[in-house]
């Protein structure tokens, strides 16, 4: 496969956002926004199948509608025709490969979900952990565009093993340090008094970039750290690599611990 300079480019920024070291949901929120410029795509979104309910969890999304892609969760992914489909295949897969199109805009599935947004082209990839699904890609192209084809469909599969890997690492991580879980939990109760400033003055953040650190110290989702301080989502993702190059840090814990520890003796 031939692949341009520019997608060389843009498959190593992908690279590249799943070694940042963060957690699943931060992992495949980063990387959704390199693969919709490197697949020309509009929408993203990425679950995780959890067994024991017998539904998608952990739902991050990138162009849609807050509320539209809530409803997923509540009711659409039981009335969906495709996902499970797709799903049971370990290789990037299109839509149209497992439903006509025709048929695919006359399901409810389709008008009164994906349609509400502009989805119309689906191409879907899944990570798996031996028989455990732990993350997916799922990529969409308004209709105006053309739908995906097999030049996409290869640039996805090229990082399959990587995305694979970078969760399964992620998963195993989890269960040898459990007390990661909790990290944020203590600085709740603590941080609610300290004012972004004391951040920016003792780390050499910028004003914008101590109150999204603020915000994580809070425990807060990246979703709900965009929509507090009024930036796009691409935005607070951009912040947030350089508060971890700036505190030389990797994950989201490593910077909780860093500045919790320097900013306790300031409180």
């Amino acid at each position: 496969m031939n692949i341009s300079t520019e997608k060389y480019k843009q498959l190593l920024h992908v690279a590249e956002c799943l070694s940042y070291g963060l957690d699943s949901v931060e992992l495949r929120a980063a990387v959704g926004e390199s693969l919709l410029r490197l697949l020309d795509a509009d929408f993203y979104a990425s679950y995780v199948w959890s067994a024991s309910d017998r539904k998608f969890t952990d739902g991050v999304s990138i162009n849609m509608d807050s509320d539209n892609f809530a409803k997923y969760d509540d009711y659409y992914q039981f009335h969906d025709p495709i996902t499970h489909q797709l799903q049971k295949r370990q290789r990037a897969t299109c839509v149209n490969e497992v439903i006509d199109q025709n048929t695919f805009i006359k399901t409810e599935f389709y008008n009164d979900f994906l349609s509400r947004d502009g989805l119309y082209w689906g191409i879907n990839l899944y990570a798996y952990d031996g028989r455990e699904n732990i993350g997916d890609i799922r990529i969409w192209r308004r209709k105006t565009h053309q739908d995906f084809d097999s030049a996409s469909r290869q640039l996805l599969q090229m990082i399959h093993p990587h995305f694979t890997n970078s969760l399964r690492n992620l998963k195993r991580l989890e269960a040898e340090t459990p007390e990661e879980a909790t990290i944020i939990t203590p600085v709740n109760n603590v941080t609610a008094s300290w004012d972004a400033a004391l951040i920016e003055r003792q780390f050499g953040f910028t004003k914008r970039e101590a109150e999204i650190v603020r915000e994580i110290l809070r425990g807060k989702k990246d979703d709900d750290i965009a929509k507090e301080l009024c930036i796009a989502f691409s935005t607070l993702r951009t912040h947030i690599k350089h508060v971890f190059s700036k505190a030389d840090v990797h994950s989201r814990s490593s910077l909780c611990h860093k500045v919790l520890n320097k900013l306790t003796g300031f409180s």
